[in-house]
């Protein structure tokens, strides 16, 4: 479910934990806090693909238009 707009303040001080998990637009946040927040800064789902860091080659989708193509990334994900 997206986090609504107004809960971005709820997350604006994330703590500094190395939690990492990796992000559906191939980016390694922090932890979940900073993907909440990064998801809810560009209001824009980013969805937590797995525990720990991104693995090196699953780089980000080629740059789309906000939410193009993300449904069929995530599938894609889920196949590996």
């Amino acid at each position: 479910s997206m986090d609504r707009p107004c809960s971005c303040n709820l997350y604006l001080r994330c703590h500094k934990n190395y939690e990492p998990v990796c992000g559906s637009n191939g980016d390694t946040y922090q932890n979940e806090c900073y993907r909440r927040q990064a998801s809810c800064k560009q209001q824009r789902l980013i969805s937590r693909v797995s525990d720990g860091p991104c693995s090196v080659g699953e780089s980000a989708p080629p740059k789309t238009p906000p939410d193009a193509g993300f449904k069929g990334y995530t599938e894609r994900l889920k196949l590996i």
